[in-house]
């Protein structure tokens, strides 16, 4: 064989001993980072056997894990009430309207001025505590007013209303009724959204003796 062969052929040998220790280290490589084959699941799979599925679940038992154990989804309620305070969901009641009695005979008709409020110290201010001037529960159908004007216990009749007992006072109608001499009454609602609604309205009134 001529020397150029035999250099070739030496280079040629050289080449694919360096390939294959590429090839075997790289093998190495794989083999150091993958995972070790649990010699169990080898077991399950070479036999051919299958893995049981997991447990189906309820909804209830599913709400219950993710749940804190604390509390229990469905049962939390909203806060009562006050044993005053009827619910909101309630019908408003009718409005009164005079008795035909001896006593409702007697009245007179006057201009006033008619606003409405309720027990909640938006209406009423910070030291609002569901009592009127005259200790009465202000969760109760009744009106306020100058007790100069309309004295406490002052049987009213306002349209619209309905009729009612004068037993609470306020500023407003005192001021009112001392600047100008005219009958200012509040009418007392159930909530706050029901005496807005109401507003502020000049009518007349019917005021029994």
């Amino acid at each position: 064989m001529s020397p150029i062969w035999e250099k070739k052929l030496l280079n040629s040998r050289k080449v694919i001993t360096g390939i294959a220790l590429v090839a075997a280290f790289c093998g190495y490589l794989l083999l150091a980072t993958s995972e070790p084959v649990n010699s169990e699941k080898a077991s399950i799979l070479l036999s051919g056997s299958t893995v049981k599925a997991p447990p189906v679940l309820s909804d209830e038992e599913i709400l219950s894990r993710i749940a804190p154990p604390a509390y229990t989804l469905g049962t939390e309620s909203e806060p009562p009430l006050p044993a005053t305070m009827p619910p909101e969901t309630a019908e408003p009641e009718a409005p009164e309207a005079p008795t035909a009695t001896a006593e409702n005979r007697n009245y007179r008709e006057v201009w006033a001025v008619v606003t409405a409020y309720c027990p909640c110290s938006r209406c009423c201010g910070r030291h609002a505590n569901g009592r009127t001037a005259t200790g009465k529960s202000a969760w109760t159908r009744g009106f306020a007013a100058a007790p100069d004007a309309v004295p406490y216990g002052t049987k009213v009749y306002v349209e619209g209303y309905g009729q009612a007992t004068v037993d609470d006072t306020g500023g407003a109608m005192r001021t009112t009724y001392r600047r100008s001499g005219v009958v200012h009454l509040d009418v007392r609602m159930t909530y706050h959204w029901q005496a807005r609604q109401w507003g502020r309205k000049f009518m007349r009134v019917r005021i029994y003796e």
